[in-house]
């Protein structure tokens, strides 16, 4: 099946589209170091963020690998960006992944504003460029999801902001 059927196939499959969950989300959420555990967790699929460590506002690519995927594997345009507050990893901003010239663009979460974004599929075979959200130095994660053979499989990916 070719990666442009894929797509459209994936578009129709997975949702019109998603919503970010606000009442697990928050922007003014106390982001703290998280502890080493969460940081070594073992994730589904590899997430990655090249460079790592960033800094605030920086172009990065943002990949996804999943351990012997079909060949039509796909993901969405979207991403969590995740904070932990102490006791859990909670979504502050919506990561959208860039094409082309286009770095796309990270937006912050908050109770009165909630994301809508068509769920298209993007090829697993390659990275795209996302911004690194606006925050404080620290620990953060990146949450990402793929779709292939019908089966949903998520997964994280650790990201170190630094001041520039």
């Amino acid at each position: 099946m070719s990666k442009p059927l894929v797509a459209a196939l994936a578009l129709i499959t997975v949702a019109c589209t998603t919503t970010a969950d606000t009442s697990t989300t928050s922007v003014t959420a106390s982001c703290q170091e998280p502890p080493r555990e969460e940081v070594e967790r073992e994730s589904p699929l590899d997430v990655t963020v090249t460079p790592n460590p960033a800094t605030p506002l920086e172009v990065v690519e943002l990949a996804i690998l999943w351990s012997d995927p079909s060949d039509e594997a796909v993901i969405g345009v979207d991403a969590e960006w995740q904070c932990w507050d102490g006791s859990r990893w909670v979504t502050t901003h919506i990561v959208y992944r860039g094409f082309g010239d286009n770095a796309g663009q990270t937006i912050p979460l908050n109770a009165e504003f909630q994301i809508r974004v068509p769920s298209i599929g993007l090829a697993l075979d390659e990275g795209y460029p996302m911004v690194i959200p606006q925050v404080a130095p620290g620990t953060y994660r990146i949450e990402d999801t793929a779709l292939a053979d019908g089966e949903t499989i998520g997964g994280f990916g650790v990201v170190e902001v630094v001041q520039e």
